[in-house]
This record gives C-alpha cells, sequence and structure tokens, in this order.
C-alpha cells in the first residue's frame, strides 16, 4: 500500500503494485545487467548498487480507501467481514469509529469519559484480529467484534471482554501491603482516602502494550504515582480474560527521559534515552521450578 496524508489530515490508500506495474519506465531484475547508456552499466542489487525503481506518474492512481486520521494514532483494519478503525478526529480525540470497509457504514464506536491527559489508543489485537483493544489514561478494555443475524442480514457489534482499571490494582496492593496504624489506646487509626489529584492523573497510565505469542500473554508497562515519585511496572495478563498474572516493578524507569522496554521469554530490556546520555538496563527473570 502506497498511503498518503495531506494537510487537513484526508488519509488515502493506494495499491502500490498497481503503479509499479503501470507507471515503471524502467524495469531490472536483480543480477541482471543495467546499460544506463553506452558509458554507464551495472549489476542492481550487488553491493555497492541498490534497486533502482524510477516511477513516472502522469495521472492520479485509483484509490483504494479513503478517511480521516489522527496521525498520532492511525488507522487500523481487522474483523471478518473487514472492518477498518479510526479516531474521530479533530473533534472528538478519544472516540473511535468502526466502520465497513466496503460500505463505509458506522458499526460501533469506542469512547471513554475518562480526563486523561494521555492520547487515547484502539488498535486490533495482535494475535486476533476479531478483538480489539482500547487504552484510555490507565485502563484497559478489551472487546469482542460480534455478528449478530437480524431479518436475514447479518449484523456487527462490539461486546466487552474484559476491562482493568489499574489504578485500583494498586491500590489495592498499597492497602495489603501497609499494615494499619494503630494509637496508644488501640484503635486502629482510619484515614480518608485523597481524592486523585492532577499529578495522579498525569502520571498514571498505560504506557505501552505488547503480546508475547508463545505465551499468549499480554504485557502492559504502567505508571503511577507512589508519593512524590513515578513508579513504572510491567504487568503481565492472560490474553483470555485479562486476568493479571505477574506485576514486576522497573526500578530504572526515569520520567524525565524516553523509556523503552521490550520483553521476550525471561529477558527484559529498558532503554532510558535523556539528554545527553542513553542507558540500557537487561534484566533476567527467575522461574519457581515448582510452579
Amino acid at each position: 500500500l502506497l498511503i498518503v496524508m495531506n494537510h487537513s489530515k484526508q488519509c488515502r490508500y493506494y495499491d502500490l503494485q498497481w503503479i509499479i506495474n503501470n507507471y515503471t519506465t524502467v524495469n531490472v531484475k536483480l543480477d541482471e545487467i543495467i546499460n544506463l547508456n553506452d558509458t554507464t552499466r551495472f549489476y542492481p542489487g550487488v553491493y555497492p548498487n541498490s534497486v533502482p525503481v524510477s516511477i513516472h506518474m502522469t495521472a492520479r492512481p485509483p484509490i483504494l480507501f479513503e478517511t480521516k486520521c489522527n496521525p498520532e494514532v492511525g488507522v487500523s483494519f481487522g474483523g471478518n467481514p473487514l472492518v477498518f478503525l479510526h479516531n474521530a478526529y479533530p473533534l472528538r480525540i478519544n472516540e473511535f469509529h468502526i466502520k465497513e470497509l466496503q460500505t463505509g457504514k458506522l458499526v460501533d464506536t469506542l469512547s471513554t469519559d475518562i480526563l486523561a491527559f494521555h492520547q487515547d489508543v484502539a488498535e486490533f489485537h495482535f494475535d486476533d484480529f476479531q478483538r480489539l483493544l482500547h487504552i484510555s489514561g490507565c485502563t484497559l478494555s478489551c472487546h469482542r467484534l460480534k455478528t449478530n443475524h437480524m431479518d436475514l442480514r447479518s449484523h456487527l457489534s462490539l461486546e466487552l471482554v474484559y476491562h482493568i482499571d489499574f489504578k485500583q490494582v494498586f491500590e489495592v496492593d498499597n492497602i495489603t501491603e501497609t499494615s494499619p496504624q494503630v494509637s496508644k489506646r488501640g484503635r486502629v487509626i482510619k484515614r480518608k482516602k485523597p481524592t486523585a489529584s492532577v499529578y495522579e492523573d498525569f502520571v498514571s497510565a498505560v504506557q505501552d502494550l505488547d503480546y508475547e505469542n508463545e505465551l499468549e500473554l499480554l504485557y502492559a508497562v504502567v505508571t503511577v504515582p507512589q508519593g512524590d515519585n513515578t513508579k513504572a511496572f510491567l504487568c503481565f495478563l492472560d490474553d483470555k480474560d485479562g486476568q493479571i498474572d505477574n506485576v514486576i516493578p522497573i526500578p530504572t524507569w526515569d520520567p524525565s527521559g524516553g523509556n523503552n522496554i521490550y520483553y521476550e521469554l525471561d529477558c527484559i530490556l529498558h532503554l532510558v534515552q535523556v539528554p545527553g546520555r542513553n542507558t540500557c538496563h537487561y534484566y533476567r527473570l527467575r522461574r519457581d521450578i515448582n510452579s
């Protein structure tokens, strides 16, 4: 596909193979001598020569598909029959539309009422194109495309598979780990839970989400505030029901720089980029043989 976006964020998709077949002026093959002129000849694809592609378009190629697009989120395709997912940009940046690819008919919408400082992200599942993953603030939702048969016609709709609020997860963990305070008279001191501040909403977020196909696990990088500090965790989730199997703290997280975390079986790689310094942290997970 050839994807072209103009200044009004209108995204057009073209068939690149059709363009190559119809507008290529010089046809080349690997290891076949090309004579550009009487004195210049070379082998394309043989070092240091690349494969030249000379295309001269005399007319606009046919458009396969066209839609409005948020450049920070993009367009995602999936489902059966085929549908596409795009952001309702620029009017509602935290609302996504699922539409039929052939007709453009609206199937359903994804939206949240969460006041988040981070751009919502929605895309089809890494390994199952009938499911969609939606990140909003510090929450993760999984939806499934469902086919309903009505009036001899099939209609698509969304059903919720699971929803996770990581802020509640880590609040529960903090409560269980902290022992209750007792007064001199032996009474348990109950503290009123503070309301979420702007700082908490800004820090609390799902920073990244990826999929480990061999273990069939989703893993999410989540940041939450703890006091005046920002703590990061790598959360492993069951791909089917979203149950959290394990949580691993990332002590090297630097909120002042760029952080990238990669996971592969029992290895975690954390790249930190700050002005004037790039650091790579490598972690090796230890497994309990008995479990």
